[in-house]
């Protein structure tokens, strides 16, 4: 009968530990709660910088250039009409362009060749417009202007070599050496 005291107290012990095994300690979630994170890199939106900063406008009020006789058959040219520049800025252009504009040069090419050994025309170096200063709105490049720094520019860039045409051949010869050529005038950002 020992053996199975024994025996029952090793089952009862055995079954003791199989049942308090099988129930969960009791647990309950006060404790502080674990932030959570969420991290992303800030990025700036696409920049373009390639847009014009504003539009240069060139209006031509009858613009020509003649090649005149001096009264002794000699070749002097004269410009007629006017030629205005105007810049607009662009909406999104910056407050100092807005508010002054940019500056603005000249330049004038010409594809005409020589006549008898000289050159037709003579281009004299372009420059900056206004002093070097900025242009906002309208600036005569030439004709009539209330600005006296405005009145001939164009003219200071261009000059006529001198031919005498005395006889209508040369007069020929000398209109067949300009036919189909042309002078380019360039606004451009300085």
């Amino acid at each position: 009968m020992k053996s199975f005291k024994k025996f029952n107290l090793i089952l009862l012990l055995a079954l003791l530990v199989t049942v308090g095994g099988v129930y969960a300690s009791w647990s309950y979630s006060q404790g502080t709660v674990a932030q959570a994170d969420f991290g992303k890199k800030v990025e700036m939106g696409a920049v373009v910088v390639d847009s014009p900063k504003g539009k240069i406008d060139i209006v031509d009020n009858g613009v020509s250039f003649i090649v005149d006789n001096d009264g002794n058959y000699n070749t002097v040219l004269s410009i007629k009409g006017s030629l205005v520049v105007s810049f607009t800025p662009a909406a999104d252009a910056d407050a100092d362009v807005k508010a002054n504009g940019i500056k603005l040069k000249i330049q004038v090419v010409s594809d005409f060749g020589q006549y008898n050994g000289v050159d037709i025309f003579t281009i004299h170096g372009g420059h900056e417009l206004n002093g070097g200063n900025p242009i906002l709105g309208d600036y005569v490049v030439y004709g009539q202007s209330t600005d006296p720094s405005h009145i001939d520019v164009l003219a200071n860039h261009i000059g006529l070599g001198s031919f005498n045409l005395p006889t209508k051949a040369d007069y020929d010869n000398f209109n067949d050496a300009l036919s189909g050529k042309k002078l380019t005038i360039i606004i451009s950002e300085a």
